[in-house]
């Protein structure tokens, strides 16, 4: 009976297992530098956000589905509500699915975190760099307004005495 809601669980599952691998690929590419990789695993990325999307429909079909021909009208039901109704295998089928389903979310987000972290340390490392190569303002590269004469003024980093 929940065949269907089984199915697009596992489909959900393997998808969330290739979006940890494309995280895990995203990583490595921002720790070489390597911009056009992880342009790639973006595009990527994106295909496989559609690819969810689709499936996450199907599963929401499933459900509705497998709650009409149970009779029941309700929104909103979780996999826990739904394993009273099954046989014993089908509940444990699907008990295991909806488990691989969150640890792989799990493992996804704590991806991300990483990801997120490592993107923060390397902009920090961009700007420190960035602030290393670009002077300071300071009175030998500005012309003051004060009263000094024009042989002060004309006076660069180069002409200081030792």
């Amino acid at each position: 009976m929940a065949k269907h809601l089984i199915e697009a669980l596992k489909d959900l599952t393997k998808l969330h297992e290739r979006f940890n691998g494309l995280a895990k690929e995203k990583a490595e590419a921002v720790k070489k530098s390597e911009m056009k990789t992880l342009d790639e695993v973006l595009k990527r990325e994106s295909a496989l956000i559609q690819e969810l999307s689709a499936c996450e429909k199907k599963r929401q079909i499933a459900t509705s589905d497998w709650l009409h021909r149970q009779g029941l009208v309700k929104e909103n039901v979780t996999v826990e509500e739904m394993i009273p109704y099954l046989e014993d295998e089908e509940g444990d089928e699907l008990r295991f699915w909806q488990q691989r389903l969150l640890e792989e979310i799990r493992l996804w987000k704590e991806q991300n975190e990483l990801n997120e972290q490592l993107i923060h340390e390397s902009l920090r490392f961009v700007n420190m760099s960035l602030d290393a190569f670009q002077p300071k303002q300071s009175e030998n590269y500005a012309r003051p307004n004060r009263g000094h004469s024009y042989a002060e003024e004309r006076r660069s980093v180069f002409d200081s005495k030792a």
